[in-house]
């Protein structure tokens, strides 16, 4: 079964309102769905916000149900000053700063950047420039220009946010590959809270049609690699 994990209930509502057949339900109060996409069972779960709410979250999950392949997606502050809104990326490596660091099988992050490119080809609404590259994520949110500028310099990170560190490390744990889709919805900065709600709806509905056709457009093959764990 493949996982996916947001923080946030819009990017949770901006993925599954693309999904036609689908349960809906509440589990030990997080918000779960579940569905098939094309020939693949689906789990979504909606976290909520912060390391501690995603670790607690997958954990649950991972009690109830076999989890082969963990994503996270969702938003996040761009870090790199050439990057726009709307931008994706991709992990190729998942630093929780001054804790750990957890790099993504090039055969993985490879994969999933070829079929999200596919995803997005012939979708006009929102440009967006796919990239793979280290994602920071942090215990707290970044807002300040100044810290935002020293995440970047100290760990080369393309953008911030705050769950798939623990997503990564409860997935580790469990010998299971997982990866993060980000998309730019601000810039880690002063401006960040002010824009956020005007600009993550747009994104996180972009992102969330993407997805759905990632997934529907895997092949069998790919699916299993994605399932093949490689310590």
């Amino acid at each position: 079964m493949i996982a996916i994990f947001c923080a946030l209930p819009s990017e949770y509502l901006n993925l599954i309102r693309f999904i036609r057949k689908k349960e809906c339900f509440s589990f030990q109060n997080v918000p779960v769905t579940t569905c098939r996409i094309a020939s693949y069972n689906v789990l979504i779960a909606c976290s909520g916000p912060g390391q501690k709410a995603a670790y607690e979250c997958i954990q649950i999950l991972f009690e109830q149900y076999h989890i082969t392949f963990a994503l996270s997606i969702g938003i996040a502050g761009g870090l790199n000053p050439r990057l726009k809104i709307g931008d994706v990326i991709i992990s190729e490596k998942i630093i929780k700063p001054k804790l750990c660091s957890f790099s993504v099988p090039p055969e993985i992050y490879n994969l999933i950047l070829n079929k999200y490119k596919e995803s997005i080809k012939n979708d006009s609404r929102l440009k967006s420039n796919v990239q793979t590259a280290a994602i920071v994520s942090t215990a707290d949110f970044v807002n300040k220009t100044e810290e935002s500028k020293a995440l970047e310099e100290q760990y080369q990170g393309m953008c911030v946010e705050t769950e798939c560190g623990s997503i990564m490390q409860a997935c580790q744990e469990k010998k299971i590959n997982c990866a993060a889709i980000k998309i730019i919805s601000d810039f880690a900065n002063e401006a960040s809270v002010g824009t956020l709600n005007q600009t993550h709806f747009a994104v996180t509905k972009h992102l969330g049609a993407s997805i759905v056709r990632m997934i529907t457009n895997l092949t069998l093959s790919e699916y299993k690699l994605l399932e093949s764990f490689k310590s």
